[in-house]
């Protein structure tokens, strides 16, 4: 089975990753991080994470599209979704996200 796939970047002196959905679809963005280290404790948390329904915020832009933001145990802001263009659609990419997130927490544990 394929797993979660987390990709990191750096430009404009920010460190951010992005974590795929089990299809290969980017479905969370994080924020920006100043250090390496950071960024490097924030997915971590990932990969030892409990979802639950707590971790998301729900939202809609000005546009009217749909999206979720993610926090850790704490409230702390760990990434955000991309638009949504109906709330079922939002509602799906959060059960994939979760789906990803359970898979990096199986691979973890192993």
């Amino acid at each position: 089975m394929k797993t979660s796939l987390i990709k990191t970047h750096f430009n404009d002196n920010k460190y951010r990753f992005s974590l795929s959905s089990l299809s290969g679809s980017t479905i969370l963005n994080s924020i920006a991080y100043t250090d390496e280290d950071a960024m490097k404790n924030a997915i971590a948390q990932l990969h030892g994470m409990q979802v639950g329904r707590g971790n998301f915020e729900r939202k809609t832009n000005h546009a009217g599209q749909f999206l979720f933001h993610l926090k850790d145990a704490n409230g702390q802001l760990l990434g955000y979704s991309l638009p949504y263009g109906s709330e079922a659609g939002m509602e799906n990419g959060i059960k994939n996200l979760t789906n990803s997130l359970n898979a990096l927490k199986k691979t973890y544990d192993q």
